[in-house]
Protein backbone atom coordinates (compact mmCIF):
# COMPACT_ATOMS: atom_id res chain seq x y z
CA UNK A 1 0.00 0.00 0.00
CA UNK A 2 3.27 2.75 0.28
CA UNK A 3 3.86 1.57 -3.29
CA UNK A 4 0.87 1.93 -4.92
CA UNK A 5 0.74 5.98 -4.42
CA UNK A 6 3.95 6.04 -5.67
CA UNK A 7 2.83 4.89 -9.36
CA UNK A 8 -0.57 7.41 -9.45
CA UNK A 9 -3.10 4.79 -7.96
CA UNK A 10 -4.61 7.13 -5.17
CA UNK A 11 -5.88 5.05 -2.52
CA UNK A 12 -8.61 6.18 -0.30
CA UNK A 13 -8.91 2.90 1.65
CA UNK A 14 -8.04 -0.61 2.23
CA UNK A 15 -9.09 -3.40 4.20
CA UNK A 16 -9.07 -7.64 4.66
CA UNK A 17 -12.49 -8.96 2.68
CA UNK A 18 -13.66 -12.14 3.79
CA UNK A 19 -12.54 -14.55 1.20
CA UNK A 20 -9.62 -16.33 1.92
CA UNK A 21 -6.10 -13.80 1.47
CA UNK A 22 -8.41 -11.17 0.10
CA UNK A 23 -7.85 -7.59 -0.12
CA UNK A 24 -10.16 -4.20 -1.31
CA UNK A 25 -8.48 -1.69 -2.19
CA UNK A 26 -10.82 1.58 -2.82
CA UNK A 27 -9.11 4.77 -4.80
CA UNK A 28 -10.32 8.25 -4.82
CA UNK A 29 -12.97 9.52 -6.99
CA UNK A 30 -11.83 11.36 -10.38
CA UNK A 31 -12.94 12.16 -13.88
CA UNK A 32 -13.06 10.42 -16.93
CA UNK A 33 -10.63 7.77 -17.89
CA UNK A 34 -8.06 8.87 -15.35
CA UNK A 35 -10.37 6.44 -13.17
CA UNK A 36 -9.33 3.86 -15.05
CA UNK A 37 -5.64 4.36 -15.69
CA UNK A 38 -5.34 4.03 -11.79
CA UNK A 39 -8.81 1.97 -10.56
CA UNK A 40 -7.03 -0.93 -8.49
CA UNK A 41 -8.48 -4.29 -8.96
CA UNK A 42 -7.89 -4.27 -12.61
CA UNK A 43 -5.93 -1.38 -14.00
CA UNK A 44 -2.93 -1.87 -15.85
CA UNK A 45 -0.97 0.40 -13.45
CA UNK A 46 -2.69 -0.98 -10.42
CA UNK A 47 -2.61 -4.09 -11.14
CA UNK A 48 0.61 -5.12 -12.91
CA UNK A 49 2.84 -3.26 -9.45
CA UNK A 50 0.30 -5.48 -7.43
CA UNK A 51 1.55 -8.54 -8.78
CA UNK A 52 4.92 -7.36 -9.26
CA UNK A 53 4.90 -6.46 -5.60
CA UNK A 54 3.39 -9.67 -5.00
CA UNK A 55 6.37 -11.71 -6.95
CA UNK A 56 9.10 -9.80 -4.93
CA UNK A 57 7.64 -11.33 -1.85
CA UNK A 58 7.46 -14.52 -3.39
CA UNK A 59 3.43 -14.49 -3.91
CA UNK A 60 1.34 -14.35 -6.55
CA UNK A 61 -1.30 -11.75 -6.55
CA UNK A 62 -3.92 -13.02 -8.18
CA UNK A 63 -7.56 -11.31 -9.26
CA UNK A 64 -8.74 -14.23 -10.95
CA UNK A 65 -12.87 -14.05 -10.19
CA UNK A 66 -13.55 -17.47 -8.23
CA UNK A 67 -10.99 -19.23 -7.63
CA UNK A 68 -12.20 -21.72 -5.12
CA UNK A 69 -15.40 -23.22 -6.31
CA UNK A 70 -16.56 -24.29 -2.64
CA UNK A 71 -16.20 -20.85 -1.66
CA UNK A 72 -18.71 -18.21 -1.28
CA UNK A 73 -16.21 -14.82 -2.10
CA UNK A 74 -15.32 -13.44 -5.43
CA UNK A 75 -12.89 -10.68 -6.99
CA UNK A 76 -15.11 -7.74 -8.16
CA UNK A 77 -14.88 -4.41 -9.75
CA UNK A 78 -17.37 -2.56 -8.18
CA UNK A 79 -17.43 0.56 -11.03
CA UNK A 80 -18.60 3.55 -8.57
CA UNK A 81 -19.26 6.73 -10.77
CA UNK A 82 -21.27 9.84 -11.03
CA UNK A 83 -22.98 12.18 -13.12
CA UNK A 84 -21.61 15.84 -13.51
CA UNK A 85 -22.63 19.03 -16.01
CA UNK A 86 -20.38 21.21 -18.18
CA UNK A 87 -19.69 23.36 -15.00
CA UNK A 88 -18.75 21.22 -12.85
CA UNK A 89 -21.59 20.15 -10.64
CA UNK A 90 -23.04 17.46 -9.70
CA UNK A 91 -25.97 16.50 -11.73
CA UNK A 92 -26.98 12.87 -9.55
CA UNK A 93 -29.83 15.24 -7.58
CA UNK A 94 -32.55 17.30 -8.26
CA UNK A 95 -30.53 19.90 -5.72
CA UNK A 96 -28.08 19.84 -3.05
CA UNK A 97 -29.98 19.63 -0.36
CA UNK A 98 -32.41 16.40 -1.49
CA UNK A 99 -31.52 12.68 -1.81
CA UNK A 100 -34.28 12.74 -4.78
CA UNK A 101 -32.70 11.51 -8.22
CA UNK A 102 -32.43 14.23 -10.70
CA UNK A 103 -34.49 13.34 -14.34
CA UNK A 104 -30.81 13.08 -16.30
CA UNK A 105 -29.60 10.03 -13.12
CA UNK A 106 -33.14 8.31 -13.86
CA UNK A 107 -32.36 8.32 -17.59
CA UNK A 108 -28.99 7.11 -16.82
CA UNK A 109 -30.01 4.50 -14.90
CA UNK A 110 -32.86 3.15 -17.07
CA UNK A 111 -30.38 2.98 -20.06
CA UNK A 112 -27.18 0.73 -17.97
CA UNK A 113 -30.12 -1.50 -16.81
CA UNK A 114 -31.25 -1.72 -20.67
CA UNK A 115 -28.21 -3.02 -21.45
CA UNK A 116 -27.21 -4.90 -18.61
CA UNK A 117 -27.61 -8.82 -20.50
CA UNK A 118 -25.48 -6.88 -23.69
CA UNK A 119 -22.89 -5.63 -20.90
CA UNK A 120 -22.09 -8.16 -19.27
CA UNK A 121 -19.92 -10.49 -20.69
CA UNK A 122 -18.13 -7.12 -20.67
CA UNK A 123 -18.35 -6.89 -17.08
CA UNK A 124 -17.84 -10.75 -16.89
CA UNK A 125 -15.46 -11.74 -19.40
CA UNK A 126 -14.64 -15.18 -18.76
CA UNK A 127 -16.07 -18.72 -18.11
CA UNK A 128 -15.18 -18.10 -14.41
CA UNK A 129 -17.00 -14.75 -13.90
CA UNK A 130 -19.98 -15.66 -15.53
CA UNK A 131 -20.49 -18.11 -12.63
CA UNK A 132 -20.33 -15.98 -10.00
CA UNK A 133 -24.02 -14.30 -10.99
CA UNK A 134 -25.65 -16.85 -8.18
CA UNK A 135 -28.56 -15.79 -5.81
CA UNK A 136 -27.79 -15.31 -2.25
CA UNK A 137 -24.05 -14.43 -3.13
CA UNK A 138 -24.09 -10.71 -2.63
CA UNK A 139 -23.85 -10.31 -6.77
CA UNK A 140 -26.80 -9.36 -9.26
CA UNK A 141 -28.43 -11.83 -11.08
CA UNK A 142 -30.99 -9.23 -12.73
CA UNK A 143 -30.87 -5.62 -14.40
CA UNK A 144 -32.26 -3.79 -10.94
CA UNK A 145 -31.32 -1.06 -9.11
CA UNK A 146 -32.09 -0.01 -5.13
CA UNK A 147 -30.65 2.24 -2.76
CA UNK A 148 -27.99 0.92 -0.63
CA UNK A 149 -28.96 -2.10 -1.78
CA UNK A 150 -26.19 -5.03 -2.50
CA UNK A 151 -28.65 -7.34 -4.04
CA UNK A 152 -28.95 -5.40 -7.16
CA UNK A 153 -26.91 -4.42 -10.55
CA UNK A 154 -26.47 -0.85 -9.75
CA UNK A 155 -26.59 0.40 -6.31
CA UNK A 156 -26.92 3.95 -5.49
CA UNK A 157 -25.23 5.67 -2.21
CA UNK A 158 -24.45 8.83 -0.71
CA UNK A 159 -20.73 9.61 -0.18
CA UNK A 160 -19.00 11.37 2.41
CA UNK A 161 -19.72 14.90 1.34
CA UNK A 162 -23.45 14.15 0.82
CA UNK A 163 -23.72 13.81 -3.05
CA UNK A 164 -24.88 10.67 -4.48
CA UNK A 165 -23.45 8.31 -6.82
CA UNK A 166 -24.08 5.05 -8.83
CA UNK A 167 -22.05 1.57 -7.76
CA UNK A 168 -21.92 -0.66 -10.68
CA UNK A 169 -21.82 -3.98 -9.39
CA UNK A 170 -21.58 -6.27 -12.36
CA UNK A 171 -17.78 -5.85 -12.86
CA UNK A 172 -15.71 -8.63 -11.52
CA UNK A 173 -11.56 -9.26 -10.93
CA UNK A 174 -10.96 -9.90 -14.32
CA UNK A 175 -13.02 -7.24 -16.05
CA UNK A 176 -11.32 -4.64 -18.07
CA UNK A 177 -11.60 -0.83 -16.35
CA UNK A 178 -11.43 0.86 -20.45
CA UNK A 179 -14.36 -1.47 -21.19
CA UNK A 180 -16.21 -1.31 -18.02
CA UNK A 181 -15.98 2.50 -18.17
CA UNK A 182 -16.87 2.92 -21.86
CA UNK A 183 -20.02 0.18 -22.08
CA UNK A 184 -21.17 1.84 -19.16
CA UNK A 185 -21.11 5.25 -20.35
CA UNK A 186 -22.38 4.17 -23.69
CA UNK A 187 -25.67 2.60 -21.90
CA UNK A 188 -26.42 5.80 -19.77
CA UNK A 189 -26.16 7.74 -22.52
CA UNK A 190 -28.54 5.82 -24.72
CA UNK A 191 -31.10 6.12 -21.52
CA UNK A 192 -30.60 9.74 -21.63
CA UNK A 193 -30.83 10.15 -25.23
CA UNK A 194 -33.96 8.25 -25.57
CA UNK A 195 -35.52 9.68 -22.21
CA UNK A 196 -35.46 6.11 -20.56
CA UNK A 197 -37.62 5.76 -17.25
CA UNK A 198 -36.15 3.29 -14.99
CA UNK A 199 -38.60 0.28 -13.47
CA UNK A 200 -39.34 0.84 -9.63
CA UNK A 201 -36.19 0.44 -7.06
CA UNK A 202 -35.55 -2.99 -5.47
CA UNK A 203 -36.75 -2.55 -2.26
CA UNK A 204 -35.41 -5.88 -0.03
CA UNK A 205 -33.64 -8.84 -1.66
CA UNK A 206 -32.95 -8.48 -5.58
CA UNK A 207 -32.87 -12.83 -5.46
CA UNK A 208 -36.70 -12.57 -3.98
CA UNK A 209 -38.96 -12.89 -7.35
CA UNK A 210 -41.54 -11.10 -5.66
CA UNK A 211 -39.64 -8.22 -4.74
CA UNK A 212 -38.77 -7.28 -8.40
CA UNK A 213 -40.07 -5.48 -10.82
CA UNK A 214 -42.31 -7.55 -13.97
CA UNK A 215 -40.41 -8.71 -17.32
CA UNK A 216 -36.98 -8.00 -15.46
CA UNK A 217 -34.39 -9.03 -17.37
CA UNK A 218 -31.90 -11.86 -15.73
CA UNK A 219 -27.79 -12.05 -16.15
CA UNK A 220 -26.45 -14.68 -18.59
CA UNK A 221 -24.73 -17.13 -16.53
CA UNK A 222 -23.11 -19.08 -19.40
CA UNK A 223 -20.59 -17.31 -21.77
CA UNK A 224 -22.68 -18.43 -25.31
CA UNK A 225 -25.63 -16.79 -24.07
CA UNK A 226 -23.62 -13.63 -22.92
CA UNK A 227 -22.28 -13.63 -26.33
CA UNK A 228 -25.96 -13.60 -27.98
CA UNK A 229 -27.19 -10.82 -25.73
CA UNK A 230 -24.00 -8.85 -26.71
CA UNK A 231 -23.70 -9.36 -30.59
CA UNK A 232 -27.68 -8.31 -30.37
CA UNK A 233 -26.94 -5.11 -28.07
CA UNK A 234 -26.23 -2.54 -31.72
CA UNK A 235 -25.77 0.29 -28.99
CA UNK A 236 -23.05 -1.55 -27.51
CA UNK A 237 -21.61 -2.24 -30.45
CA UNK A 238 -21.45 0.44 -32.18
CA UNK A 239 -19.94 2.76 -29.20
CA UNK A 240 -16.84 -0.15 -29.09
CA UNK A 241 -16.51 -0.52 -32.60
CA UNK A 242 -17.07 -3.60 -34.62
CA UNK A 243 -13.01 -4.58 -35.19
CA UNK A 244 -12.93 -5.29 -31.09
CA UNK A 245 -16.58 -6.49 -31.01
CA UNK A 246 -15.35 -9.46 -33.66
CA UNK A 247 -12.03 -10.07 -31.84
CA UNK A 248 -13.47 -10.23 -28.33
CA UNK A 249 -16.04 -12.15 -29.53
CA UNK A 250 -13.59 -14.72 -31.74
CA UNK A 251 -11.71 -14.80 -27.91
CA UNK A 252 -14.81 -16.00 -25.57
CA UNK A 253 -15.55 -18.80 -28.32
CA UNK A 254 -12.28 -20.06 -28.05
CA UNK A 255 -12.56 -19.82 -24.38
CA UNK A 256 -16.12 -22.14 -24.75
CA UNK A 257 -13.95 -24.56 -26.61
CA UNK A 258 -11.52 -24.94 -24.04
CA UNK A 259 -13.95 -25.07 -21.20
CA UNK A 260 -16.07 -28.12 -23.81
CA UNK A 261 -12.44 -30.01 -24.20
CA UNK A 262 -11.85 -29.92 -20.55
CA UNK A 263 -15.21 -31.06 -19.76
CA UNK A 264 -14.62 -34.04 -21.70
CA UNK A 265 -11.56 -34.77 -20.03
CA UNK A 266 -12.58 -34.69 -17.16
CA UNK A 267 -10.37 -31.41 -15.85
CA UNK A 268 -11.77 -30.14 -13.09
CA UNK A 269 -9.15 -27.40 -12.60
CA UNK A 270 -8.25 -25.74 -16.26
CA UNK A 271 -9.97 -22.81 -14.94
CA UNK A 272 -7.34 -22.33 -12.12
CA UNK A 273 -4.42 -23.61 -14.70
CA UNK A 274 -5.91 -20.79 -17.22
CA UNK A 275 -6.59 -17.78 -15.16
CA UNK A 276 -5.00 -17.86 -11.69
CA UNK A 277 -1.87 -16.91 -12.46
CA UNK A 278 -2.76 -14.80 -15.67
CA UNK A 279 -5.44 -12.08 -14.26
Amino acid sequence: MTDLPKVGVDIEVFESEWGAGQIEIVNKPSFGIQAADTSPGTSHTCRISVKEIAIEHGYIASFMTKPWPENDSRTALHFNHSLWDIKGENSMMTDNNSNELSIVAQHWIAGVLAHVPGIAVLMAPTVNCLKTYLPNSLTPTNATWGFYNRTTALRVKEDTSGGMYIENRLGSGAANPYIVLAATVAAGIDGIKNKMQPPPDVKGSGYDPEKIPPKTANLPTDMMTALEYFNNDSVIREALGEEFCQCFTAHKLNEIRLEEEARAKGDTDWEWNLFFEYI
